[in-house]
């Protein structure tokens, strides 16, 4: 869903793929031009960009730069995609949008960037959600823990991650490797960092994760008519600390709701159960998310 409005400027324009090529090419000109003096952009390339986040690429913050690249915000969209270390060799990868749906893309690029290290690609229903969390977390340290704990998920987590984060939202397609049809599909946002300050205990952060789609389906209902894509803020979450300081601060007196915010918009926000004599919830539609020490156990267990 996120390469939708370039892939829109790509069919509209008569754009090729190199023509691609040189777009990411003025981006490259336009960090320079972040600097306030002609030797300062030059400086920029020189002495502040390591060669190793140069000659690298992150298929997720392309994802999500994308966007942007239709929008005025186009130097939020530059900045975005260099905090995540990656650059010039998705230039290449990118270009093949010119001749790919936005689907068959993003899948490409979770095949391609699949760690060896992790042994076989994943199959299945699950395969998609597997790859797309490994590529969020992105160290080679926190994957493998990334991996196992998405194995030791209880089997409606498991099955929540795979069936909500292998919908597309695009009328039409679906990935090859885990089909799913419906929408809207769920844009969380924060879901990277989220997951990477908590690595210490990921199991517990895709239990929570879980739970964020889970309670997101319930206010927006799975239509097999409805596609488009609905972004759902967890910065909150993730502004309470790793996923220990999260789980031990909710239950004192403190709850978390998926608060829906409009037709495409859903929020996390924590309530104060002793802020007022008694909790009013919000006038908007609303699900309690279930956050709590109990999470932080290693058995299986479900987030309703």
């Amino acid at each position: 869903m996120l390469l939708s409005k370039f892939k829109q400027l790509l069919e509209s324009g008569g754009m090729s793929a190199a023509d691609v090529a040189f777009y990411f090419v003025h981006w490259l000109t336009d960090l320079a031009g972040a600097e306030g003096a002609p030797l300062a952009g030059a400086e920029k390339f020189v002495v502040k960009f390591p060669h190793v986040v140069l000659n690298s690429y992150e298929p997720a913050a392309i994802a999500l730069c994308l966007p942007w690249l239709c929008t005025p915000c186009f130097r939020h969209a530059v900045r975005l995609l260099c905090c995540a270390r990656r650059f010039i060799r998705s230039f290449p990868i990118v270009q093949q949008l010119a001749t790919l749906t936005e689907t068959e893309l993003m899948e490409r690029f979770l095949v391609e960037w699949w760690p060896d290290s992790l042994g076989p690609l994943p199959i299945g229903p699950e395969a998609v959600a597997l790859m797309r969390l490994v590529v969020q977390v992105q160290s080679p340290a926190a994957q493998p823990k990334v991996v196992e704990a998405f194995h030791s998920l209880s089997d409606d987590d498991r099955a929540t991650l795979a069936t909500e984060m292998a919908i597309t939202g695009i009328d039409g397609q679906t990935y090859t490797a885990s089909p799913a049809v419906g929408g809207p599909a769920f844009l969380v946002y924060y879901s990277p960092a989220f997951l990477r300050q908590s690595v210490s205990n990921a199991l517990a952060a895709l239990r929570v994760l879980a739970g964020v789609y889970r309670a997101a389906r319930e206010l927006f209902p799975l239509s097999a008519d409805h596609g488009g894509c609905v972004i759902v803020h967890i910065d909150q979450l993730k502004a309470e600390g790793d996923i220990e300081s999260l789980c031990a601060t909710a239950g004192i007196g403190n709850l978390w709701m998926l608060v829906r915010k409009g037709e495409r918009e859903a929020v996390a926000e924590r309530y104060a159960l002793f802020d007022n004599v008694s909790l009013t919830p919000p006038d908007e539609p609303h699900h309690v998310l279930r956050i709590d020490k109990s999470l932080l156990v290693t058995a299986a267990t479900s987030t309703c």
